[in-house]
């Protein structure tokens, strides 16, 4: 499969997976976090149900969170104030 094909499929994917409702969140992680690339990642939460609880309800909506400037490589997982500030965004009191 050539290049532009499988990322037109993967495109595609994507699409599907927003028009049937079942993203609930895409976390954008920050650049250089991972040794062998320096492009930023992003982490798709997938639900089926997503009324899940009394506390929230997002269905047709999808969460954006941009933690692109929480940290870097070395300190992210050093710091708990980074882990509860993006809980408290996805899972609001």
């Amino acid at each position: 499969m050539g290049r532009y094909r499988l990322i037109r499929a993967v495109r595609e994917i994507r699409e599907q997976l927003v028009q049937s409702d079942l993203v609930d969140c895409i976390v954008m992680l920050p650049t250089q976090l991972f040794y062998n690339t320096g492009i930023s990642a992003c982490l798709w939460f997938l639900s089926r149900y997503k009324n899940g609880n009394k506390n929230r309800d997002r269905k047709g909506e999808v969460l954006f969170i941009d933690a692109s400037e929480l940290g870097y490589r070395t300190h992210l997982t050093s710091i708990p104030e980074t882990k509860s500030l993006a809980a408290s965004w996805f899972y609001p009191c």
